[in-house]
């Protein structure tokens, strides 16, 4: 998994007891209290990092996870359980075309569920 416990970087020098006003936030901190789910995948297509949110919203579990598992995992183990609707396969495949393009472009996909 990503190491999210980084402080901000340029605020830690700041004089202040009060670790959000400091930048001594952790980044985990700071991922965890975003009101967006975060998925972070490395070039294999593993979940090498989440956030609170994305748990919370795509209901995964942790031990899921856990595993880092390929992107292929999650998709198949939403249509599993109901989450998704459609032939698995053409599924993986939208998710890893929105991935080249992620690579290619290098700006992030940004799914919205609603």
């Amino acid at each position: 998994m990503i190491d999210f416990s980084s402080t901000l970087p340029g605020l830690s020098g700041l004089p202040s007891a009060d670790p959000v006003a400091s930048g001594r936030l952790s980044v985990a901190a700071l991922l965890d209290h975003l009101q967006h789910a975060l998925v972070v995948l490395d070039v294999e297509g593993r979940v090498v990092g989440h956030n609170h949110c994305a748990r919370e919203m795509l209901e995964l579990p942790l031990t899921l996870l856990q595993k880092q598992p390929l992107i292929d995992d999650v998709v198949r183990w939403q249509i599993k359980r109901g989450d998704l609707r459609g032939d698995a396969q053409r599924l993986v495949e939208r998710v890893w075309y929105h991935l080249r393009r992620v690579q290619e472009t290098g700006q992030p996909h940004i799914y919205t569920y609603t």
